[in-house]
């Protein structure tokens, strides 16, 4: 298995830095020899979803747990069988961790009940009566989750929310970042989203398989359409994210935080959250080619009239040493 670097950060917008336990953006990575598991999750941002933050630890945690039992069991030979046993792994994949994600909500709405003040400060009503009245109380830990494995010989991506899933596929010179490779759910525009609390959650879900392994990847949560192929001050571009992965050690956390930090008050972003994966050598490597690219676009044509010139400045050279010897040779 190729050797991963791994990072998750989650930023929020400089203006509430002291509230960074109420973020409701998530990001985990979990790693071992065999298979690496990724995840983030955003929160619902309106009142009636006032523990949203906590609903988003959920969601990593039981995407988290629930990868790494089926990347524990699930082979590639068992994922690439034929696409009805593909959709009934993923599915159960699926089902798994929405009842994880609710048993931990359950188990924490029995330790801590709403209480007078949480329910007061809602400003929907119809959620303010029902949660008074114990229905859809699962609402207010509104969630949504995106999360992959990379395994050895294959990489799953899903999705449940509009959080956003990057790959770089190779490490060739024609090697690019792709976006949306998880297919889109029609259900997340404006400003909807679907989320783990829907009842019709297992059927908003959405994944993407690959029969090899990514050289880098990336996930986000906490906006829509941040990446950019270009260098824009209010998106992420990969390129500039990649410069700040190739800082070592603590640098490289500080950096990419601050980046994070500042595309959410471009973006007037509560938060931001992403965990990466990418191979040791992908940068360097990826570096040497576009040098390389750059040489034979720009450099090597140059090279090659020069070398024309060259060769004819000393084809005239030797010409006029013959024609010389020829012409004093004469004289004498």
């Amino acid at each position: 298995m190729d050797k991963y670097q791994g990072l998750s950060v989650c930023a929020c917008h400089p203006e509430k830095k002291g509230n960074q336990d109420q973020s409701k953006g998530c990001g985990i990575i979990h790693r071992n020899d065999e298979y690496e598991v990724l995840a983030v999750s955003a929160g619902g941002k309106q009142t009636q979803y006032f523990r949203s933050h906590l609903g988003a630890r959920f969601a990593v945690e039981a995407a988290s747990d629930a990868l790494r039992a089926f990347a524990s069991s699930v082979t590639r030979d068992m994922l690439f069988a034929d696409e009805r046993n593909q959709s009934r792994l993923l599915r159960q994949l699926e089902g798994s961790i929405i009842t994880a994600w609710k048993a931990l909500v359950r188990a924490h709405l029995k330790t801590y009940p709403f209480q007078p003040e949480e329910i007061k400060a809602i400003r929907n009503n119809k959620y303010k009566e029902n949660y008074k009245k114990g229905i859809d109380l699962e609402y207010a830990y509104r969630a949504n989750v995106t999360a992959a494995i990379v395994a050895k010989d294959y990489c799953l991506m899903l999705q449940n929310g509009d959080g956003e899933c990057w790959i770089m596929k190779n490490r060739s010179r024609s090697a690019k970042i792709q976006k949306d490779t998880i297919p889109k759910n029609d259900k997340c525009e404006k400003e909807y989203s679907t989320a783990m609390c829907d009842k019709t959650a297992l059927r908003e879900f959405r994944y993407c398989c690959l029969d090899t392994t990514p050289a880098a990847i990336f996930l986000a949560a906490g906006s829509r359409q941040l990446y950019s192929d270009k260098a824009k001050e209010d998106s992420v571009n990969l390129d500039q994210i990649a410069h700040e992965l190739m800082l070592k050690g603590a640098d490289r956390n500080t950096r990419l935080k601050e980046k994070l930090a500042s595309l959410c008050r471009k973006e007037k972003l509560d938060y931001l959250c992403m965990a990466c994966l990418w191979t040791e050598d992908i940068w360097s490597k990826r570096l040497k080619t576009q040098i390389r690219a750059v040489w034979e676009k720009y450099c090597l044509p140059f090279k090659k009239i020069a070398y024309f010139i060259g060769s004819a400045v000393f084809l005239l050279l030797i010409f006029l040493i013959v024609y010389m010897g020829f012409t004093l040779g004469s004289r004498v």
